[in-house]
């Protein structure tokens, strides 16, 4: 980014006016004009981006984000910025009426040769407005797409609007850049002397390598030390030519020279295969060209030979001239390309003819081959198929396909039925069948029938009217009956036949998916197994290996607290965080919490379409391979409560329960390692441990960019308030969640009034942290002894059964952490609070015994040991 000097110096150089600059310097400070989300067919993402040291949003994966990964890598970009302020456009229809909108473009760029705004559309899309919106859409003779009014009025204060279409993307390019990005960075380790070393062994007697053998070719020389040397100029790969991860594909130089040599190898070696042809020998049977037309040669004699074209033609040739015309090139074989036409040709004939043609054909070959056998079949019928025999030979060098019957392209195939009728079908079925209110068939036939009554025209049957409801497409009759929702199983799959960024990622940690589901189990209390709830499962899981790298397992509904715990499991057990993040449109993915944490480990968020199954189609298949694996072979599943009516007090789950929270996940982890990771997954052939161990050693295990698990880690996971800050008070400390906090460096009277940047642990309420003096320091709850181990969703629980009560009370009494603490002692819990007290006991436990070894839990007498200091908090508990 540019400092205020540079920015000056660039306005200088580019002769940017006064006014220009006013409108840059607007954009350069302002926030992004609006927030993309994802739609129908977009799936909205969060860059973290190097350059300009910010989030950046891109409304698709497939088109913007693209020219946000190019201009993040491109040397003559200096800054982008998404979403800038709204400009006008005004133009004028073809009618004559004029339009003016205020339309917000997609980029605002500064590069050495162009300042202004980008607006990015797909080909598909420009080509659809072109037409709907011709004046403000328009393709000139060039091939460029142009925006006349987005023009304008850049124009009028020297600065640039440009549609940007998504066929310019040169994914090839984007995908090695965004693979080898981590290579660039410049706390990346340089390769060792002794892997130079071997590097130049390796090519010493060759100067290309495919990669995938250089990445095995030496235990001592570490795929990271070629991606680096690559970045670095040691190697050489033209970064536009194949995938980098596509490893048995993509080649390695020692230098451009020797890419250079090979690229003009390549050429010479495709020109020679492009001319050759096949070799001509003068003898019965053989194929040739003559003056551009296909002949035979049938018969060969001492001193001539004697050939024929398609049309029966023959003719004789001596063989001395034959041989002339030879060397000449006058004849020639036939062209190696000419002849896989010609069998392509033949292979779809054979293809589009159905089995009766086939045995029609053979039975009609069979009768040329024995002509004297007694048949039906009439002399001059035998010559007709003679005669397609042999045309179909010169043509295609196969005579069966003349063979094949041509009866299907018989008869009449005109439809029958009036015109006004298909037109009146097509009516009814739009305007009385499909509506939300989902009415008959017969109701919609029968307006059919009364409209053809009324035209004197005559009615379709049934039948037919049926056929033509059928007709239409399964989503759009669902559509426009059920909704959106119930259309989403007719949706076309679309396979994507262009070379984006592979859906599923180039390797381990490039793409990770998150969600949540509520499980089929009922779990009870660990204490007097009274108490039954399904717990919700939070899952990380890597899309490339679809190895879960993190899980998380308890009975509050999915919130922040679940997104944080999932990232600290994933770095605290790989020491690593995904490249990329792909969620759901859920509200804990969208919090100001979630989008600092993800910006700070430079995380691009992609948030999936909402109700669009198949986007998460990784973890819907997880889901559903846990529940058929284990979960419904358990205990206490919930499958009998999917048929209410049958299921009898004897097979009620909360019944047969045998699982707490704590034992529950010990058996969710074990079936994890010992079975699903373990086993060939359906979808890569292998297993999900195989897959991942590989992929880290040919694509890099990328040490550099290891995090460390450690008490500033934890920090960094724990949320802020609304407002992010909390004032200080010269008595009291800070006040958050409804209580005061307090540190012993509150007592400087400097810091009295001020407002810091604050932060509290969702697991534990007794203690919130102040950034002081450049520090986060631990401030300690005036209720320490009561709050201790009870968390922020407990207390938000008891908060609002006091408001509730006030309000019956018509009191407006302040909620304080001493009324908190007074409810805490003296009144009765009611069965929400007591459930979330049950669950903050049962996710404390599992901690407790996770932050312990095995041996030493396996000696511990009762891993449910209280503590005893407080007769009052236990009193709680002699509640249930």
């Amino acid at each position: 980014m540019f400092n205020q000097t540079a920015l000056e110096e660039y306005y200088q150089r580019q002769n940017i006016s006064y006014e220009a600059q006013r409108i840059i310097n607007h954009i350069r400070t302002s926030d992004p004009s609006r927030l993309t989300a994802s739609g129908m067919y977009n799936v909205a993402c969060r860059y973290p981006s190097k350059k300009m040291k910010c989030t950046i949003q891109a409304e698709s994966h497939n088109n913007e984000l693209a020219a946000v990964y190019e201009w993040d890598h491109d040397c003559n970009t200096h800054e982008f910025y998404d979403q800038p302020p709204k400009i006008k456009l005004s133009y004028q229809k073809s009618e004559g009426k004029k339009v003016t909108i205020l339309h917000t473009p997609d980029f605002f760029i500064l590069a050495n040769d162009y300042t202004g705004w980008i607006e990015c559309k797909t080909e598909e899309k420009l080509t659809e407005l072109s037409v709907t919106q011709p004046e403000r859409y328009v393709k000139d003779e060039l091939g460029n797409w142009r925006c006349p009014p987005g023009e304008a009025y850049a124009a009028q204060f020297g600065l640039r609007y440009s549609l940007r279409s998504s066929i310019v993307n040169d994914w090839v390019l984007l995908r090695n850049l965004v693979f080898l990005s981590d290579y660039m960075d410049a706390d990346c380790p340089a390769p060792t002397e002794s892997e130079l070393q071997i590097v130049q062994g390796l090519f010493k007697d060759k100067p290309w390598m495919n990669l995938i053998d250089l990445v095995r070719a030496d235990d001592k020389l570490p795929a990271d030390a070629i991606y680096k040397m690559i970045v670095d100029g040691h190697l050489y790969f033209p970064i536009r030519s194949n995938p980098i991860s596509e490893l048995e594909y993509a080649v390695v130089y020692r230098d451009e020279v020797a890419a250079d040599f090979y690229k003009l190898q390549a050429c010479k070696d495709a020109v020679t295969e492009f001319n050759l042809r096949q070799p001509l020998q003068i003898k019965a049977g053989e194929n040739l060209t003559w003056d551009g037309m296909p002949w035979k040669i049938d018969n060969v004699g001492k001193t001539s030979a004697y050939l024929s074209n398609a049309e029966g033609h023959t003719t004789q040739i001596e063989l001395e001239d034959l041989q002339t015309y030879i060397q000449e090139n006058k004849i020639t074989g036939l062209p190696t390309n000419l002849s896989d036409d010609l069998q392509n040709d033949v292979y779809l004939k054979i293809s589009a003819a159905g089995p009766k043609a086939m045995q029609a054909a053979i039975a009609r070959y069979e009768i040329l081959q024995n002509p004297t056998a007694r048949t039906t079949v009439s002399i001059s019928t035998v010559k007709y198929y003679r005669k397609k025999f042999q045309e179909a030979e010169m043509l295609y060098g196969n005579g069966l396909i003349g063979l094949f019957p041509q009866t299907a392209k018989r008869g009449n195939r005109d439809r029958k039925i009036d015109p006004m009728v298909v037109s009146l079908m097509e009516t009814v079925i739009d305007d009385h069948y499909l509506k939300p209110h989902k009415p008959k068939f017969m109701a919609a036939y029968g307006e059919l029938t009364n409209l053809c009554a009324e035209q004197g025209l005559v009615e379709p049957s049934e039948k037919t009217f049926r056929a033509a409801i059928n007709k239409r497409k399964a989503y759009d009759v669902v559509l426009a009956r059920e909704g959106k929702r119930a259309a989403y199983e007719h949706e076309t799959f679309y396979w994507r036949l262009d070379m984006d960024t592979p859906r599923h990622g180039e390797r381990p940690f490039d793409i990770a998916h998150i969600d949540h589901t509520e499980l089929d189990i009922q779990l009870s209390d660990r204490l007097f197994g009274i108490m039954y709830e399904r717990p919700w499962l939070s899952i990380m899981i890597d899309a490339y290996s679809r190895k879960v790298l993190a899980f998380w397992i308890s009975f509050n509904s999915p919130s922040y607290h679940s997104c944080m715990m999932l990232i600290k499991r994933c770095v605290q057990q790989h020491g690593r965080i995904p490249r990329t993040i792909v969620v759901d449109g859920g509200s804990e993915f969208d919090s100001v919490y979630m989008e600092t944490l993800l910006s700070f480990l430079k995380v691009t968020k992609k948030s999936r379409a909402k109700s669009k199954a198949r986007f998460g189609s990784v973890l819907e298949r997880f889901f559903g391979t846990s529940n058929t694996q284990l979960i419904h072979n358990l205990s206490g599943n919930t499958q009998a409560t999917k048929t209410p009516r049958t299921c009898v007090p004897s097979h009620d789950p909360k019944k047969l329960t045998a699982w707490t929270l704590q034992s529950f996940t010990q058996c969710f982890a074990s079936w994890l390692t010992q079975v699903y990771e373990n086993n060939p997954h359906k979808g890569l052939g292998s297993s999900p441990n195989q897959v991942f161990a590989i992929s880290m050693r040919d694509f890099g295990i990328r040490s550099h960019k290891h995090i460390t698990y450690n008490h500033g880690f934890e920090l960094l996971c724990m949320p802020t308030t609304k407002n992010g800050v909390a004032k200080i008070h010269r008595v009291q400390g800070i006040h958050l969640n409804y209580q005061s906090y307090w540190c012993k460096e509150f007592t400087d009277p400097a810091l009295a009034g001020k407002k810091v940047p604050v932060r509290y642990n969702p697991d534990n309420a007794a203690y919130a942290y102040a950034y002081i003096n450049g520090q986060w320091i631990e401030c300690i709850s005036e209720f320490v002894a009561i709050f201790k181990n009870r968390s922020v969703k407990q207390i938000e629980l008891i908060t609002q059964n006091l408001k509730a009560k006030n309000m019956l009370m018509s009191k407006k009494q302040k909620l304080t952490a001493h009324t908190i603490a007074a409810f805490l002692r003296e009144a009765s819990l009611s069965e929400e609070l007591q459930r979330q007290i049950w669950r903050d006991q049962e996710l404390l436990a599992r901690a407790n015994l996770e932050s312990k070894p095995m041996q030493d839990v396996e000696q511990e007498s009762d891993i449910y040991d209280m503590d005893t200091t407080n007769d009052q908090d236990l009193q709680v508990y002699e509640d249930f």
